[in-house]
């Protein structure tokens, strides 16, 4: 049945939890999900399907959102589409969007992979492929664009379109993904036949000039599927590359149980040689409750260490392994563990940092955290699709799907969920993109010497400066903030900015007073899209004995917290030291958002 899903986009920045912006935009159904990416330029494209006014058929349409504003910059529909699916999209280096899709209502039903323009979403080139439904969909480090079905994979021109190679497979290529040199690794999922050979958990490696198929490797459980049948059923659900070219591939076991006739599911990593196909190491991670366990998502941290999203032993987890035997290097729980709320993590990313994105469902939500890399502690955790029986008159189901998630070249948290109610009048909506960002660009600072102290004055002005929402982490009156300057010639200072001196302004932001007389700030606005701070110091670090070159500004909540951060380098007016009785001085502005924030 055709429903009516509308797609909101939200923007979550800074230390803060609250959303900066949504945008709505209509689909047709959870099922195929909508879907969305960052591009390297930071804006967000989204693909979802949409009614068209013949009965029964859909279309596929294409919108690109400006990653600052959620401003709708382009959005266009891809014609000839029957029945879409609306995933497999890449975003190349120009800002360019190449997607897959499934053109049904045709005789045979096909794919074609299309490119559209990042600048304004016209068609460049559309590559029609006699093949079923997309599988993978991968990009190779020369940018050809790789696409599989249930029986085959194609490489294609990234500029033209034109077809590079094809080969044919014995299965579906499923988690495309290619290493350095372009040689490219799947899971390949062979057609099941009732009562056939044991569905194993297979990873092969193809020849990145041709398809061909340079090794594959096995995986089975030691469990059947119970009354008598030898069919066990083992999945992958997610592979990666890491940094040497070896290959991490996730997902489950169907593995004997004490109890008679029964197997169970055991969640299972394994590394491969990306040279020789070798196991360098298993894991195989069964829950002692005996229920079914499975690892649903997959990412490798720098160094090496794989990052998995799993359902263990009836809760939603995020671990990580080490990348050089599997160990289990930390695990954290994600969501509240109580009996009523299902629990499932959808997709883990990795910021610049290495910390960990957690996006997922609990039960009625779709909420996404973010976890320390290092020591697993969960930082935050925000919700933002949600769908509620009692809304809704009629007593309709509800149904909540968690589609997406990704990392921006600035730090965004790009997420995107469907929520929507079934019935005969059937209708729905669907968050898209959530994005959390902490570089910001700088407006002007100002470090002046007056002697035996120091005067710092700061403007930051962006639209990704959100101030929390009251009683929350973010709210400096609860958990304090600090301001921190480090510049390039090694000055520094930190200023301390306790809890007891901040309260809620009157534009929904915070305001800092420090105490009369004290060596800090004795005012501090943190405002929707602004930072302001009038300061004084004596701190020692903060000489002005030299030019200072650069200044990095941090501004923090809470401990460890996250900072809005800016870098003032790019434009500097004056970087006068103390010479005699001439006083310091250091005048910049103009700063844009650094790449990142250490």
């Amino acid at each position: 049945m055709i429903a009516f899903v509308r797609i909101g986009v939200a923007i979550l920045l800074g230390v803060s939890t609250a959303w900066a912006w949504q945008t709505k935009l209509p689909v047709v159904s959870g099922d195929p999900p909508a879907t969305a990416i960052t591009t390297p330029l930071g804006d967000v494209v989204v693909a979802r399907c949409v009614t068209t006014i013949t009965p029964g058929r859909t279309r596929l349409v294409v919108s690109m959102l400006r990653g600052r504003t959620g401003v709708q910059l382009w959005q266009r529909a891809i014609p000839g589409i029957g029945y879409c699916v609306a995933k497999n999209l890449i975003a190349d280096d120009a800002g360019d969007v190449i997607l897959a899709v499934w053109l049904t209502g045709f005789e045979p039903t096909h794919q074609a992979v299309v490119k559209l323009a990042g600048s304004d979403g016209h068609e460049l080139w559309r590559r029609e492929v006699e093949a079923s439904v997309p599988r993978g969909f991968a990009q190779r480090p020369d940018g050809s664009i790789v696409v599989s079905d249930d029986a085959g994979i194609v490489a294609l021109d990234a500029e033209t379109g034109a077809e590079l190679w094809s080969a044919a497979a014995d299965g579906a290529l499923r988690f495309l993904a290619s290493d350095a040199t372009g040689d490219l690794f799947a899971v390949l999922v062979l057609p099941r036949i009732e009562f056939g050979p044991p569905g194993n958990l297979i990873v092969v490696k193809l020849d990145g000039a041709s398809g061909g198929e340079i090794w594959r490797r096995e995986f089975d459980g030691t469990g059947t599927g119970g009354g008598g049948s030898d069919i066990s059923y083992d999945g992958g659900t997610g592979l990666a590359v890491d940094e040497a070219g070896d290959v991490v591939v996730a997902g489950w076991l169907t593995n004997a149980s004490d109890r008679p006739n029964y197997a169970q599911q055991d969640a299972f990593v394994a590394k491969l040689a990306g040279a020789s196909g070798d196991e360098q190491w298993r894991a195989v991670l069964a829950g002692p409750s005996g229920g079914d366990d499975s690892a649903y998502s997959l990412r490798i941290a720098p160094g090496g260490d794989p990052v998995v999203g799993l359902h263990f032993d009836q809760r939603a987890r995020v671990m990580r392994l080490s990348g050089a035997s599997g160990a289990v290097a930390w695990q954290a729980l994600w969501g509240p563990g109580q009996p009523d709320v299902e629990e499932y993590v959808q997709s883990v990313a990795l910021d610049a940092s290495g910390d960990v994105l957690v996006m997922g469902r609990l039960d009625e939500r779709v909420a996404v955290s973010r976890f320390s890399g290092a020591t697993g502690v969960e930082q935050w955790m925000q919700t933002f699709v949600k769908a509620r029986k009692g809304d809704d008159p009629f007593g309709r189901d509800v149904f909540v799907l968690a589609d997406a998630l990704a990392v921006g070249p600035r730090g965004e948290v790009m997420v995107s969920g469907t929520s929507g109610r079934y019935g005969s009048n059937f209708t729905a909506s669907a968050a898209v993109a959530t994005v959390f960002a902490s570089t910001v660009a700088g407006q002007r600072l100002v470090i002046r010497d007056l002697g035996t102290l120091r005067r710092v004055a700061l403007v930051m002005r962006d639209p990704h400066i959100t101030p929390a929402l009251p009683g929350g982490a973010g709210d400096p009156s609860i958990s304090g903030a600090s301001l921190a300057l480090s510049s390039a010639s090694g000055d520094h200072a930190l200023l301390a900015l306790p809890a007891s001196g901040w309260s809620r302004g009157d534009d929904g932001g915070f305001e800092y007073h420090g105490a009369p007389g004290s060596q800090t700030c004795p005012e501090v606005v943190l405002a929707p899209g602004s930072l302001t701070a009038r300061c004084r110091t004596d701190d020692a670090g903060l000489l002005l004995d030299a030019p200072l070159g650069s200044v990095e500004v941090a501004f923090r909540i809470g401990e460890p917290g996250f900072p809005y951060c800016a870098s003032f380098g790019g434009t500097v007016q004056q970087d006068r030291p103390v010479s005699g009785d001439l006083p310091g001085l250091f005048r910049a502005i103009d700063a844009p958002p650094p790449e990142s924030c250490e």
